[in-house]
């Protein structure tokens, strides 16, 4: 293998082949979360969002790990200047607007609202961006490793590629996407305090809807349990709360909410229906209108800012 010149322009393209590489996959891990983003700029055909974020993604991943590699260094420069300028674009819009759009260019890592400093972030990727584009070392490319290094990179890259298409569309293609707008009529499970709810069957109010599934989710997402509580305290008069935990049994329900000092009447689905038939990650908080239909829909991070977020979104429905 050749031997390279270790300058900063060298270190700078592997660098931003890993930051761009880490966008991409983070929005995979966090592609429910990402459709929602994009859906809310109201921007692209609803029936087209999915293609769209799975495009994103993937050219992310492929951009970043052809940086890494050296693999047509100046056409996917190229290709990341021009994605760039469009993410300027949107932030810029959003500023001027005032659109209130929430950025998850790293997923749910660092997400907030588009702000002057989203803007700032952009632009700094986009000028080392150039830098690279001018300055990337021309004997560091994918043609000059040897063969079986080659190889190795090939093979590799498609798994990748293989692997995050499965995740992204067959992984979920016979699942329905919950997403604001949609109705939510089949919601019909008995609580562990043995009464039926039915979304179809209930009062006039609004419905709010947290799935759990204590064995999967993160464990600082499922401290957020408290804020949960501290919600239906707060707003239980006007919405109806109720919790669907993925279970084996009743005893697991109440040892595991008697816990957490919840309240709020749970559901067990022990075979995990409510999870087969929808595309989400759990913890998720989710809206329902008098007439089902989905307001709003929110992760549970345990996120202050998120925590404020979904308190306003909820005293704006209410009121």
């Amino acid at each position: 293998m050749i031997k390279y010149r270790i300058n900063k322009y060298f270190i700078l393209q592997i660098l931003l082949g890993i930051l761009i590489f880490s966008t991409g996959f983070l929005k995979a891990i966090d592609f429910d979360l990402f459709i929602a983003d994009l859906s809310s700029y109201n921007v692209f055909p609803k029936e087209l969002i999915t293609i769209f974020a799975s495009a994103i993604i993937m050219a992310e991943i492929v951009i970043g790990y052809s940086l890494i590699f050296g693999i047509k260094t100046k056409i996917v420069s190229k290709m990341l200047i021009f994605m760039l300028v469009i993410f300027l674009v949107f932030n810029i819009y959003s500023i001027v607007f005032e659109t209130n759009w929430v950025c998850s260019c790293f997923g749910g890592v660092f997400r907030g609202k588009i702000s002057f400093i989203t803007i700032l972030r952009d632009f700094i990727f986009l000028l080392l961006t150039i830098f690279v584009y001018f300055k990337h070392l021309p004997n560091y490319s994918f043609n000059n490793f040897s063969n079986g290094f080659s190889n190795f990179i090939l093979v590799l890259f498609i798994i990748l590629c293989t692997s995050l298409f499965f995740f992204l569309t067959v992984n979920t293609s016979n699942k329905k996407k919950l997403e604001v707008g949609e109705k939510l009529t089949d919601f019909k499970f008995e609580s562990v305090e043995g009464f039926l709810i039915d979304i179809n069957n209930r009062d006039p109010v609004p419905m709010l809807i947290i799935a759990v599934d204590p064995n999967n989710d993160c464990t600082n997402c499922l401290v957020e349990s408290f804020f949960w509580e501290k919600v239906y305290k707060t707003f239980g008069n006007k919405i109806m709360v109720v919790g669907i935990i993925a279970a084996p049994n009743k005893k697991y329900v109440q040892v595991w909410t008697g816990a957490r000092k919840l309240s709020f009447p749970f559901i067990y689905d022990v075979e995990k229906q409510f999870w087969e038939k929808y595309s989400f990650r759990t913890p998720m908080k989710i809206v329902v209108s008098q007439t089902n239909e989905i307001l709003f829909i929110q992760k549970s991070r345990n996120r202050e800012d998120e925590k404020k977020e979904f308190t306003n979104k909820l005293k704006e429905i209410l009121k």
